[in-house]
């Protein structure tokens, strides 16, 4: 599963690996999460999450630079 952090500031999320900390906008590699903690992290609103990789607003950025 992806993670994007939809806040305007960086954020952590508790993995099964251990804690990530994503900046705003930025998608995390594939992670495995608790039940617990997707649910936690659903309610708080702080990520979109998905099967497929998102993209990043960096990669939004880079590709309006180049059109």
């Amino acid at each position: 599963m992806f993670a994007k952090n939809v806040t305007n500031g960086p954020k952590g999320l508790n993995t099964k690996a251990g804690v990530i900390e994503l900046a705003a906008g930025e998608v995390s590699t594939d992670v495995e999460l608790e039940e617990a903690e997707l649910k936690s992290m659903k309610a708080a609103g702080w990520f979109d999450f998905s099967a497929k990789a998102p993209k990043s607003d960096a990669s939004d950025e880079a590709t309006k630079a180049v059109e």
